[in-house]
């Protein structure tokens, strides 16, 4: 059986068309990235946020479990900072990155953990993003200071 030379491709290139089509579809993909990149970021602050509040909050706990004393940390919504305290010592000052603030919190509101690693109370600490209705809540359990967060 022989193929008309019609048939047969010679050239080894891509057609105009398959170049237009593959660039159409990188600038689409290009596009969306960028409209959807502020949207990502402003999530990454509060993912690191309330990361960073549960870090030293358990921090807090477990050197007063270790060192058997207290440790206090105070939220200062006023000024979206908290304070580690070591019996009453302020040991650590942190701010919220930028975008992140307290929501719905007394200022100051505070923690104490006990040496057996209780919170003296429970508390709930809320942060969200400024101007959005995305938040995220640190739950600080009284009995046994177990430490938990829900995203909102």
């Amino acid at each position: 059986m022989m193929m008309s030379k019609q048939m047969i491709r010679t050239d080894g290139g891509f057609s105009l068309l398959e170049i237009l089509l593959v660039l159409v579809l990188l600038t689409g993909g290009c596009l969306a990235l960028i409209l959807h990149l502020p949207h990502l970021t402003e999530r990454q602050q509060l993912t690191l946020a309330t990361t960073r509040v549960v870090e030293d909050l358990r921090e807090a706990r477990f050197a007063a479990m270790s060192e058997n004393t207290y440790y206090t940390v105070n939220f200062y919504s006023d000024a979206n900072v908290y304070h580690v305290l070591r019996e009453g010592k302020v040991i650590r000052v942190a701010n919220l990155p930028p975008g992140v603030e307290y929501f719905n919190a007394p200022s100051p509101s505070s923690v104490l953990f006990k040496a057996n690693g209780e919170a003296q109370q429970g508390t709930t600490v809320m942060l969200r993003m400024k101007g959005q209705n995305r938040r995220s809540q640190v739950i600080i359990a009284p009995i046994g200071g177990r430490i938990r967060v829900e995203n909102l």
